[in-house]
């Protein structure tokens, strides 16, 4: 059966000198020899760190190039890279890693418990001591990461949004500008990933926000693409709710557009009519599929209504042209005017009466069996709204046709001074 560290190991994709001290410590650690299956362990995790600083070409913040050279010669040193690695993970001022003191309390700490199984002090080494040293590689060994480099800035990322550390909506602005700083573009989908990885989606949306909003065009269009092919759409539709005006990073991605509106707005509490009133601005919707795209929209109609700028956005299409002809003035079952009586109250209330509604008005309450749901709306409606209540009145002068007693009773109280 494989260990949770054998399975975690194998991710990292490690130097064969790092897999071979790991191997030796599960074997010693399956045979019960727990003190070698610790040493060999501390042995791999310094090989792992020694390898981070002598493949890392950059040199950390505040170290110059003659400095990092030194400090990697040392660690070719096969007599001294221990104590040399020891030395740079404990180093404060210009750290090679990007640690706080806990953590480099907890290397001495260990490096203590190594000192126990070579020399044969009074601690005992356990197998719960293997396993609690395993249990910190598991969740800090990712931490360990060369200052300046993009695990140190995932780190740097991760301890932003923790609460412990800093401020609830601290600016992330900062870290976004170091991104494209502190790695090469072939990088960035392997950042994306362990970033995703460590935070929460909406952390995570909060950094492609910054990303779309400051970043040079190669990390705009990587952190996209990253984006809409790794993360799951209806995690991306909520960004787009949240964020819609990054909506025109969608522009090369056709289909996941259709995908958006046609499997995954309209199918919450959210009022998605912002999204899809952009997604129309920006012509993201081919020509040859606006007529479907908008019978989905009007559809979907009930709960949440569009408003404002995007209310003038569907009188530019076909949108109230097919709520009309679909839902009002065609004749029907009364259960289909109450079932639908918030699509035609909003129609009501934004879109200018014509000869067709007004004579739709009147027949839905003179007819036989009378469909009330949608009739009481329409009366809350007109009394609580004089200006759309003296509009209509004035509507049904102009194409010279009488209201019924219904619509009469209203405009007469509305006419009636208040006392």
């Amino acid at each position: 059966m494989q260990l949770p560290l054998e399975h975690f190991l194998l991710e990292l994709n490690l130097e064969i000198d790092s897999q071979e001290l790991f191997s030796e410590s599960f074997l010693c650690y399956k045979a019960g020899a727990y003190k070698a299956a610790y040493a060999f362990s501390y042995l791999g995790f310094m090989s792992i760190l020694k390898f981070r600083i002598l493949n890392s070409v950059t040199p950390p913040n505040g170290i110059n190039a003659q400095q990092w050279s030194i400090i990697q010669g040392e660690l070719r040193n096969i007599d001294k890279w221990e104590e040399g690695l020891l030395t740079q993970t404990q180093r404060q001022k210009d750290p090679v890693f990007f640690i706080n003191d806990d953590l480099r309390n907890q290397v001495i700490y260990w490096k203590n418990r190594r000192n126990d199984c070579v020399h044969h002090k009074n601690n005992a080494i356990t197998r719960i001591t293997v396993e609690a040293f395993w249990d910190f590689l598991l969740h800090m060994l990712q931490r360990f990461q060369v200052n300046g480099s993009m695990g140190s800035l995932v780190s740097l990322i991760v301890d932003h949004f923790d609460v412990n550390k800093n401020p609830l909506g601290q600016d992330v602005t900062p870290l976004v500008q170091q991104i494209p700083r502190v790695m090469e573009l072939r990088n960035y989908p392997v950042f994306f990933a362990d970033l995703k990885n460590n935070i929460k989606p909406e952390e995570f949306f909060q950094i492609m926000d910054k990303i779309f909003l400051f970043s040079p065009g190669d990390l705009k269009r990587a952190g996209a693409d990253f984006a809409f092919h790794q993360i799951k759409l209806s995690t991306i539709t909520y960004f787009f709710r949240r964020y819609p005006q990054h909506c025109h990073f969608l522009s090369n991605y056709p289909q996941i557009v259709r995908s958006i509106w046609k499997g995954h707005l309209f199918t919450t509490k959210y009022n998605d009519y912002t999204v899809f009133c952009t997604f129309i601005r920006l012509r993201l919707i081919p020509n040859d599929q606006l007529e479907e795209a908008i019978e989905t929209a009007v559809a979907k109609l009930d709960k949440a209504f569009p408003i404002d700028e995007d209310i003038n956005t569907l009188k530019n299409t076909i949108f109230y042209t097919q709520l009309k002809d679909k839902y009002i003035v065609q004749k029907a079952h009364l259960d289909f005017y109450n079932s639908n009586k918030n699509k035609i109250r909003h129609y009501l209330e934004n879109i200018e009466p014509d000869e067709d509604i007004l004579k739709f008005l009147n027949y839905v309450v003179t007819r036989d069996f009378a469909p009330w749901g949608l009739n009481n709306s329409i009366d809350a409606m007109l009394r609580s709204n004089q200006q759309l209540a003296d509009n209509f009145k004035a509507k049904f002068q102009e194409y010279n046709i009488t209201p019924a007693k219904f619509y009469r009773d209203i405009f007469r109280q509305e006419d009636t001074p208040a006392e």
